[in-house]
């Protein structure tokens, strides 16, 4: 009998073991069926719980100082800028998407030069749709191009001429400044040849006009960045650009001098650091003519600085089609003028040290005779014309100044 039961006892103790391990296998089994049921499921990329709109609505209710940084404009403008471009009435991106979400979607591509990687984390939606609100806002500013970049009234001298002995009268009847901005551009390998500046990098020479409240009046994008100032006006006034009667515009020695374009005298001085670190007065007319135009004409490196550090996108290759790169610039152009005509202009955006990119200074040639002797005789007659006019101004600023010396050493 004692036997009989220690065999019973052992063939319950393998059967309760068997029973063990096969619920370990079972169990493994499901283990690993589990996890390779889990690697079957699609893990939504974009799973933050912190929404696009969500994100944006916290923005526009949260700190002003934080919504100027990340949206760079002010609060009020933004809502401005959003209900503007509602009302213009085009199909929406996506019904799913408010236009403040949209607008807030640009601003952080182009203020925080934002990839579509960076934006698709920021604001939880696809590739696809941040290209897609990007393409679909700046199609929606440049419907409003004919509205904000206009040229300025005439005959009307801008207060910060009439206020200022320096310049009235002699610029009353100046509107603004010119001068070219070089954008980097993202160019196909097999056409970076023509894109290439004289600085050696690939960018668009892009001609820019100013008022005296530091808004775009005209805009030309798209010239290669190796093509010279001088000739993108000349494309610019041979297509929808032109000058107004009895007005001019101020320019660098870049340019030519001639009917509404006022430019400084060659191989004088009139830098306005060389003239304040120097502390030296003008010596002649023609110093003095040239330190005034410039200070007055800096209104225009002002502009492009302010605009260039409002959206740092333009100071980077933008890796778009070459006409979305020109597109994107007017349509920047035109938020930067909407921006100051609500007056939502901020120092905190002005570039002190910004130089033009890359100025054009270099002589130009004198115009090609393609014609007859009176064509050329003309050509010269307005020539001495236009030396004239300004002789005559510099002469009077002159006069003016060294009155103004003698009545003081009186004093």
């Amino acid at each position: 009998m004692p036997s009989s039961h220690n065999e019973y006892s052992l063939q319950q103790r393998k059967h309760r073991q068997l029973v063990r391990r096969k619920k370990i296998v079972v169990v493994l089994v499901l283990l690993v069926g589990l996890r390779q049921w889990s690697k079957t499921i699609k893990q939504p990329y974009n799973d933050a719980p912190f929404t696009g709109d969500a994100y944006v609505k916290h923005l526009l209710n949260g700190n002003r100082l934080r919504a100027q940084s990340m949206l760079r404009l002010s609060i009020d403008v933004f809502r401005i800028c959003s209900d503007e471009l509602l009302s213009l009435g085009v199909e929406p991106v996506s019904k799913l998407l408010g236009m403040d979400e949209q607008l807030a979607i640009f601003l952080y591509i182009v203020g925080q030069n934002g990839t579509n990687r960076q934006t698709q984390d920021r604001f939880q939606h696809s590739g696809e749709t941040i290209s897609r609100v990007f393409h679909h806002i700046i199609y929606l500013f440049l419907q409003l191009q004919k509205k904000y970049i206009v040229t300025p009234p005439v005959n009307v001298a801008h207060e910060s001429i009439l206020e200022n002995q320096k310049f009235s009268p002699f610029f009353d009847r100046c509107i603004g400044a010119m001068d070219g901005c070089h954008v980097p551009a993202f160019v196909p390998e097999h056409m970076a040849g023509p894109y290439r500046n004289r600085k050696g990098m690939l960018s668009q020479n892009v001609l820019g006009v100013v008022d005296f409240d530091m808004k775009f009046t005209y805009m030309m994008v798209g010239w290669e960045g190796s093509a010279h100032d001088s000739r993108v006006l000349g494309s610019a006034m041979s297509e929808d650009f032109s000058i107004p009667n009895s007005s001019f515009y101020l320019a660098d020695a870049g340019y030519s001098l001639g009917k509404g374009m006022l430019v400084p005298y060659r191989g004088v001085r009139y830098h306005l650091r060389e003239n304040a670190q120097a502390g030296q007065r003008p010596a002649n007319k023609e110093e003095l003519f040239n330190l005034r135009h410039a200070m007055l004409r800096n209104v225009v490196e002002r502009t492009f600085g302010t605009w260039k550090k409002r959206f740092p996108i333009l100071v980077h290759p933008l890796e778009y089609s070459l006409a979305t790169q020109g597109n994107l610039v007017l349509a920047l152009a035109v938020l930067h003028n909407m921006i100051i005509e609500h007056k939502g202009h901020s120092q905190y955006f002005e570039d002190p040290d910004y130089d033009g990119g890359a100025p054009d200074d270099e002589e130009i040639p004198d115009d090609e005779d393609n014609g007859t002797d009176e064509l050329a005789l003309s050509r010269a007659q307005a020539q001495a014309a236009h030396k004239l006019w300004r002789d005559t101004l510099a002469q009077d600023m002159w006069d003016q100044y060294t009155s103004y010396l003698q009545q003081r050493n009186r004093g």
